[in-house]
C-alpha cells in the first residue's frame, strides 16, 4: 500500500508515500487529496494518476502502457500547459499593450471633436475612430498569430509589443 496525493494545481498525483504519517505540512481538502491504495511503480508511472470523475479515487488512464508510453504522455501534456500558460500570459501583455496605446491617444478624441465643430463636418473623428480600429485589429491580429504558436522557444521570442 501507498499514500498517492493528488494536487489540484498540477492535476496529477505529486507524491507517494510508505506511511500517512510521512505527509506532513500538507493540507489535506485545500489543494489536495491523499488517497491510500495499491501502486505498481515498475508499471504505473505516477504522474499519470488522474483524480477519478467521480474525485473519490485515482485512476491511470494510461494503465496498461509502458512507461515510456506514459512518459511521453506525461511530457506532452505538461508542454501543453506550460505552452497554454505561456500564450496566457503574452496574451495578456499583448492585451494591455493595445490598453496603453488607446489610453494613449484618448486626448485626440476631444481635439477632432472641437475641430469637427470648427469645420463643420466628421472628418476628425472619424480619423480618430479609424486610429483606435487599427489598434484594435491589430492586436486581434497579434493575438491570433500568438495562439498558432505551439513550440515554447517561439513563444518565448514572440514580442507582444511588436504590432
Amino acid at each position: 500500500m501507498a499514500f498517492l496525493v493528488y494536487t489540484f494545481d498540477a492535476g496529477r498525483v505529486t507524491g507517494a508515500y510508505d506511511r500517512r504519517e510521512d505527509i506532513i505540512n500538507l493540507k489535506e481538502g485545500e489543494d489536495m487529496l491523499v488517497f491510500e491504495m495499491e501502486w505498481d511503480k515498475t508499471t504505473d508511472l505516477l504522474a499519470c494518476y488522474e483524480l477519478s470523475s467521480d474525485k473519490q479515487s485515482l485512476v491511470n488512464p494510461h494503465a496498461g502502457k509502458t512507461m515510456d508510453e506514459q512518459r511521453a504522455v506525461v511530457e506532452a501534456v505538461d508542454k501543453e500547459r506550460r505552452v497554454s500558460s505561456l500564450v496566457k500570459g503574452k496574451t495578456a501583455e499583448i492585451k494591455g499593450e493595445a490598453k496603453r496605446r488607446l489610453e494613449e491617444i484618448e486626448w485626440k478624441k476631444q481635439r477632432a471633436k472641437d475641430l469637427d465643430i470648427v469645420n463643420g463636418n466628421t472628418d476628425a473623428m472619424t480619423a480618430y475612430l479609424n486610429e483606435r480600429e487599427a489598434i484594435r485589429t491589430a492586436n486581434n491580429a497579434h493575438e491570433a498569430v500568438l495562439a498558432a504558436l505551439t513550440e515554447e522557444s517561439d513563444i518565448f521570442d514572440f514580442d507582444p509589443k511588436a504590432f
